[in-house]
């Protein structure tokens, strides 16, 4: 982090690690005492380092600022959310607002409301509202509504769960029936809105040429709207472990951004290139809504674009930690967001195995050309392979399940959906306007192919459910108590097997395959029984 001299060498990580660690134990526990005990305890242990070490006194200056910070910004985050519980909740309030996200219920639609007011009080957060004996095709998206309902808060539910809702800046829930919802014309279209139309129309192109799961595959692909994909495809996903796939995120950022960079560069200079590639970025994170994967990757993506200007090579740790910061600073309870967790996991991971990663060579004695593909396809596979890897722990500690197939689907899966992304893509845009509706159409008949055959193979291994194990459950357990026992045994009998990593993946990924197949089967004979 520092140097012999005192100078640290990545000063934003440093702040945006202070910054991630301070901030959950104030959003995890909430107890007053944190927000005074922090800074002193950072306070106290900088004095004394400071007296033993003089070096590191930037370090511990960075640092006790951070804890500061973080708990400003904390604070501020309460004392909006007690403002919003402390006046909203209670029965029949009359509630203005517009409808953002929607999902469908057996007996209607929940959807997310961005509130304008609250019984002719202006204020500005979210809430879920319930729509029940409503059909959801009635309640479009980005148009406001009026309606009375009660509101309450979620005061009485899990502290894991309203970390997860407050991520997202939603305070509050309700329940509107059909007699009390008014839609109303929208009047003032501003940016957003406009923005939303956009999404929704490039979607409904795609979807209207391609009507089935390949065509809402590609969507998800292009926008992360999944909403109209059949179950069977999102529970073949999460078994495969490739859901990351349908959420817009850094992967879709960094492809668009990346894509249109390339094309630029062919007859732009590397500076004009970079300046319409900053603002295309932010363009497709508001056209995104801003979610928290798309920022922290947009944030990176415009440091890179920005030290092409001033002729910098930027840090991508030092950006991952500016990103965090940016983020934080916002909304503290974002980093409860599990998008966001797999996205700066899967960022960390693979800026730390960059150098190694680019140090992958093969050469074929006389076919130049072909040790060119082979050494991009086995960089590829590594970029899939330390992702996947390094967003294992989220997955076991946040989701609380883990997909054994993850690896071997991302690997057959990731460039595809990036190709499937951008003809897709480019596809649906140029379908959008009749001159050059000719060339799009034949377009999205490609990426609808591309989108068939991912289907295709997480349908395949799809169909391996028992790999995707549950470490609540007693798999997980049996599984655990396996590896660690086969461990020990080979430790003790045969010690030289650990020298070979890779047998050593392999045996661990098939015991434990193993294990769950048993345990799926004896719980499969207890239900015969």
């Amino acid at each position: 982090m520092e140097d012999g001299s005192g100078y640290v060498k990545r000063p934003l990580l440093l702040i945006g690690a202070v910054f991630f660690v301070t901030l959950w134990f104030l959003t995890s526990f909430r107890t007053r005492w944190m927000i005074i005990a922090a800074p002193a305890a950072v306070f106290a242990v900088g004095a004394v380092m400071l007296c033993v070490h003089k070096a590191r006194a930037l370090t511990i200056f960075l640092t006790f600022l951070s804890v500061a910070a973080a708990c400003l910004c904390f604070m501020r985050a309460e004392k909006e959310y007690s403002f919003v519980i402390s006046t909203v909740p209670g029965h029949d309030r009359n509630v203005v607002g517009q409808v953002y996200e929607k999902q469908y219920l057996d007996d209607g639609a929940r959807c997310e409301v961005r509130v304008t007011s609250v019984d002719g009080v202006e204020t500005n957060f979210k809430m879920t509202v319930d729509f029940p004996e409503i059909a959801p095709e009635k309640i479009e998206k980005f148009v406001p509504v009026s309606f009375h309902s009660d509101i309450s808060d979620f005061e009485s539910k899990n502290i894991v769960y309203i970390n997860r809702l407050r991520s997202d800046k939603i305070y509050a829930s309700g329940i509107c029936f059909q007699d009390q919802l008014k839609i109303e014309e929208n009047e003032q279209k501003d940016i957003i809105f406009l923005l939303n139309q956009t999404r929704e129309k490039i979607s409904k192109t795609i979807t209207d040429f391609l009507p089935n799961d390949n065509g809402r595959l590609i969507a998800g692909f292009v926008l992360g709207d999944k909403s109209e994909l059949s179950e069977k495809t999102q529970n073949d996903f999460r078994v495969c472990g490739i859901s990351h796939l349908l959420a817009v995120s850094g992967l879709h950022v960094y492809t668009w951004s990346n894509a249109l960079f390339l094309c630029l560069a062919g007859f732009l200079s590397r500076r004009k290139s970079a300046v319409i590639s900053i603002a295309f970025t932010v363009f497709f994170m508001a056209l995104t809504g801003f979610t928290p994967s798309v920022v922290r990757a947009g944030i990176m993506m415009i440091l890179v674009y920005a030290g092409m200007l001033f002729m910098k090579v930027p840090d991508s740790l030092n950006s991952l930690g500016a990103g965090l910061v940016i983020m934080l600073a916002a909304n503290p309870y974002s980093l409860h967001s599990i998008g966001l967790q797999l996205s700066f996991s899967a960022a960390i991971g693979l800026s730390v195995m960059n150098e190694k990663i680019l140090q992958i060579k093969i050469e074929i004695p006389r076919h130049r050309r072909l040790s060119a593909v082979f050494r991009s396809v086995l960089r590829s596979a590594a970029v899939c392979a330390v992702a996947t890897a390094a967003t294992i722990p989220v997955l076991v500690f946040s989701i609380g399940k883990l997909s054994l197939l993850c690896v071997i689907t991302n690997l057959l899966c990731v460039d595809l959906s990036m190709f499937a992304m951008i003809i897709g893509g480019v596809g649906a845009v140029l379908s959008v306007f009749r001159y050059t509706s000719f060339l799009g159409l034949p377009t999205l008949i490609v990426a609808g192919f591309l989108a068939k055959i991912i289907i295709s193979i997480s349908s395949f291994f799809g169909r391996f459910d028992f790999l995707y194990i549950d470490i609540d459950s007693d798999h997980f357990r049996v599984c655990s108590a396996v590896l660690i026992i086969a461990g020990a045994l080979m430790y003790f009998l045969k010690p030289d097997f650990f020298k070979n990593k890779l047998a050593v993946v392999l045996a661990a990924v098939n015991l434990t395959a193993v294990s769950a197949m048993v345990m799926n089967i004896i719980e499969i004979v207890k239900e015969v029984r």
